[in-house]
């Protein structure tokens, strides 16, 4: 199980079924989880942006959103 630290709060979900789903949130924080939430990996970002919205198009493409215009594509794999 995934602990969230303190110096940061999660802005957003997105669940793509009913098991899978991304979280983002402030310091380009991106956690993943394949079980409904009962377990969270930490996916990170390679920019620390403070993300306030997640969507996914489809199962497999994603995009988040944050402050000063910063915007992140990304296709887990």
């Amino acid at each position: 199980m995934y602990e969230i630290k303190d110096e940061f709060k999660m802005q957003d979900i997105f669940f793509t079924d009913r098991s899978h789903g991304w979280a983002v949130g402030d310091a380009g924080a991106i956690l993943y989880t394949p079980d409904a939430g009962e377990s969270w990996s930490d996916i990170g970002s390679p920019i620390p942006a403070r993300f306030m919205d997640v969507c996914f198009i489809n199962s497999r493409t994603g995009w988040a959103v944050g402050l000063s215009g910063a915007v992140l594509k990304f296709e887990p794999k």
